[in-house]
């Protein structure tokens, strides 16, 4: 084994800046709660007589970064407990 070099603090080699901080996807700024309320207030504020197109959940749940299958799975979650029902295909309607 040889010594290539050493890289002590204040010389030519040694890295002055910090390493700049990664930001997480938008996504993750949010926990599962948050999600789970934002899914049912596009819903609730969209809602015409009939319900708001699933579509249109999943792309207003893109616009904060969440992607199209966690959206599905969250109006599935809200369908399954009771919170949200699909009158129509297509279409979810808040239970409340």
């Amino acid at each position: 084994m040889e010594l290539i070099g050493t890289c002590y603090e204040g010389t030519e080699s040694y890295p002055t800046e910090e390493p700049q901080p990664v930001e997480p996807p938008p996504d993750y700024r949010y926990n599962q709660q948050d999600r789970i309320r934002f899914i049912t207030s596009v819903i609730k504020n969209n809602q015409n007589g009939r319900g708001v197109s699933i579509e249109t959940v999943i792309s207003e749940a893109a616009k904060i970064g969440m992607n199209r299958e966690h959206a599905i799975s969250y109006i599935e979650h809200l369908k399954q407990y009771g919170s949200a029902y699909e009158p129509i295909k297509g279409e979810i309607k808040c239970a409340f």
